[in-house]
């Protein structure tokens, strides 16, 4: 009987579930290592972005994006007005408060958000379960959305740099290479004013 009046007054919990597929970008070239490589290189790189998918910059996007510090479940200022804290702050033992800003309550948001994250690999595919667990339904989809679209987000950004940065570098190579043109040709005509010559 008291096991059955603990379990009727904890709050109910919903799941929500988002599925990310995750597929390596296709080379236009390809060399023989990597036919011979290619399935290693593949696990490899889908293990690397399931971790991704964990990691504390997805979540802290995430939870920016979805204001979770306003949620009252999610809130890191009710710590301060728990009895353990108060307890704490009388025998001077507490640590001082952060000076609460969008930034600081994001960050303290961070470890609860984890804690109700699931990142759930799904075997022999290429696909990966993004959960979240919350009292709101409501909020539960909405953070397993964020964190898929936050990620989806992210990896859209980096291959971007990653094309501007070689679009860069190729725009300075081309100029370095003119440059040389240009002082080779600079040079060659200084050649033949100098011996008389005449270009036909």
């Amino acid at each position: 009987m008291v096991a059955g009046a603990v379990a009727f007054s904890l709050p109910d919990v919903f799941r929500a579930t988002a599925t990310v597929m995750i597929e390596p970008s296709k080379n236009k070239v390809v060399n023989i290592d990597e036919v011979y490589g290619g399935i290693s290189q593949s696990k490899e790189y889908y293990q690397t972005q399931v971790e991704i998918l964990k990691s504390r910059e997805v979540a802290l996007n995430a939870i920016k994006a979805l204001k979770l510090w306003e949620v009252p479940e999610f809130d890191p200022r009710k710590a301060q007005d728990s009895w353990s804290y108060k307890l704490k702050q009388a025998l001077g033992m507490a640590k001082p408060m952060p000076e609460w800003t969008p930034d600081t309550l994001a960050e303290k948001t961070v470890p609860a958000f984890q804690d109700a994250l699931i990142v759930e690999p799904v075997r022999l595919s290429q696909l990966v379960k993004v959960s979240f667990e919350s009292q709101d339904a409501t909020l539960a989809s909405r953070a397993a959305n964020a964190v898929a679209n936050t990620f989806i987000n992210n990896d859209r950004e980096a291959r971007f740099k990653l094309t501007q940065q070689a679009s860069d570098w190729l725009q300075e190579r081309v100029s370095g290479l003119r440059q040389k043109l240009e002082a080779s040709e600079r040079a060659l005509q200084a050649y033949r004013d100098s011996q008389g010559l005449v270009n036909l």
